[in-house]
């Protein structure tokens, strides 16, 4: 493993433990080294003497870029700390350089950060036109009408469920459509980096993303209104899909109602005939056409029985008296 000069050059005595370990390696007694290092330049050389023998040596000034090259890449997915400076160690002892002092780590992560959301940022708005760009700065301009910014109007996405709303949605949904920004931007950058786009163009209100950089707020809104797409997409199908649903579950109620409505009719009208109230209407004649022996047909008046036979035309002596006022049938 490669030596860190910051450690050798510590003021305070050595670990018991480090110094166990060497005077092993050494073949040499423990106490043989308890006066190492009286001289601080002692220790210096013989650090420039270990990192000679290993094949490593000293970062200097002109490692500075490519250290922050380094932490870009660990940064374009990401801006955690302690993941960009662990990238920059990686590097530095991939080429096999001894890692410098803290802050030297630090301010190289910083400016590789930096860096890496600048070319993010880049990738965003490639290919988008001036008037496109012109139409991300004027979803920040306040409309008179409202006294809110168009960001923000779009940004308020209805969630009750109604008719009016879905027209809401829908006029929403194609405000952004219009500016035209492509959904294939979003494969551009890191989804991590992209997914941190969108929180921050949720989170934060217009005036403050405003005052970003251009760069920084193109992309902000850029990754906002992709988002936005989807998520007013999915609010119409969804609110489109519960107003049918609800429109089917009236019907369905209704035509119960009228079912139960009507069955009591149905019932009703059975009870009068089994109770024989319908009876007097067989009284009335009834006209049938029946063909002659020419094959003409005429009509003839059927005589009517009477209402003691009709009550129950169904049991055995109804349907033998109903049957002998009707000789033809």
């Amino acid at each position: 493993m490669p030596l860190s000069t910051n450690f050798l050059n510590r003021p305070a005595g050595l670990p018991e433990e480090l110094v166990t370990f060497i005077a092993e390696q050494l073949d040499l007694p423990a106490e043989a080294l308890a006066d190492y290092a009286s001289r601080e330049q002692t220790m210096t050389d013989h650090a420039r003497e270990l990192a000679t023998a290993l094949g490593l040596r000293g970062a200097t000034r002109t490692d500075v870029p490519f250290m922050i090259d380094a932490a870009a890449k660990a940064a374009w997915a990401t801006d955690r700390g302690a993941v960009i400076a662990v990238g920059v160690i990686d590097a530095l002892r991939e080429a096999r350089i001894l890692v410098p002092s803290v802050s030297t780590v630090e301010r190289a992560g910083i400016a590789g950060r930096a860096r890496a959301r600048k070319q993010a940022a880049h990738a965003l708005l490639s290919g988008l036109r001036p008037e496109q760009l012109d139409a991300l700065e004027a979803l920040l301009i306040t409309e008179p009408d409202k006294g809110i910014t168009t960001l923000t109007r779009l940004k308020a996405i209805p969630t009750a469920v109604k008719p009016d709303h879905v027209r809401d949605i829908l006029d929403r949904l194609h405000q952004v459509k219009e500016i035209g920004i492509p959904a294939s931007l979003s494969a551009s950058v890191h989804p991590d980096r992209y997914r941190q786009f969108i929180r921050e163009g949720r989170a934060s209100p217009a005036y403050l993303i405003e005052r970003y950089t251009a760069s920084r707020r193109r992309a902000t809104l850029v990754a906002c209104l992709i988002d936005l797409e989807e998520r007013l997409t999915d609010a119409a199908i969804e609110m489109a899909d519960k107003l049918i649903g609800t429109a089917f579950s009236r019907a369905k109620n209704t035509q119960a109602r009228r079912y139960a409505a009507t069955s009591k009719d149905v019932a009703r009208l059975m009870r009068l005939f089994r109770h024989g109230r319908l009876a007097p209407a067989c009284d009335a004649p009834r006209a049938l056409r029946t063909p002659d022996a020419s094959g003409v047909g005429r009509e003839r008046q059927v005589p009517s029985t009477s209402t003691q036979n009709c009550k129950r035309p169904w049991d055995g002596r109804g349907q033998a008296a109903w049957r002998s006022g009707f000789p033809d049938i």
